[in-house]
């Protein structure tokens, strides 16, 4: 994933599957401007779970760039 060079924000639920922490995980590791933020009281639909917590991650993200 040498190939992109942006930003990217990684977000995963605090609940989510194990399979899906991994691969959460594994995007921070491999993409080299990764931003990786866990929502708490969340599981795998984390914007619908806690969506305030998602859009106030996604805000912070956005307002960054």
């Amino acid at each position: 994933m040498q190939e992109i060079q942006v930003p990217c924000l990684v977000l995963s639920g605090q609940y989510d599957l194990d399979d899906f922490k991994a691969m959460a995980a594994i995007l921070a590791e491999k993409l080299e401007m990764a931003i990786v933020q866990e929502i708490p009281d969340a599981g795998h639909l984390a914007n619908m779970e806690n969506p305030d917590c998602f859009n106030r991650y996604t805000i912070q993200f956005l307002d960054g760039l």
